[in-house]
């Protein structure tokens, strides 16, 4: 299989870093370490996921096979607002390479399958 890299806790004030920009760097440092690898990003849309992946898979298209972001709107108004932000975040990824899912396991789970996209 492989391996699942985690956020780092650090008890510091690193926390209060912008999210965004931390997993942005974070993530790139792990794919330049190893850049032989192939990466599946698991996220939700709480916060900016979608948008961050997004903008990993533009750098490292090679690398990241697929992205998976949870939708965790919970009203009508809610859902269309989402549904327009996937479409812009995800204008320049292939519909191939990211799903949007509600019920976790409703989703792809074939990695051999993943991999082939």
């Amino acid at each position: 299989m492989g391996t699942i890299n985690l956020r780092k806790f650090e008890w510091s004030l690193q926390f209060l870093n912008p999210t965004e920009k931390y997993k942005i760097e974070i993530i790139t440092q792990i794919i330049n370490a190893y850049p032989l690898r192939i990466y599946i990003c698991v996220g939700d849309s709480g916060e900016f996921d979608p948008e961050i992946y997004s903008e990993l898979y533009k750098k490292f298209p090679q690398n990241i096979a697929h992205i998976f972001i949870r939708d965790i709107c919970q009203t009508p108004e809610c859902l269309s607002t989402c549904q327009e932000r996937y479409v812009k975040a995800f204008k320049d990824v292939s519909k191939q390479r990211w799903t949007v899912f509600k019920d976790p396991k409703k989703i792809e789970t074939n990695i051999e399958k993943i991999l082939i996209l």
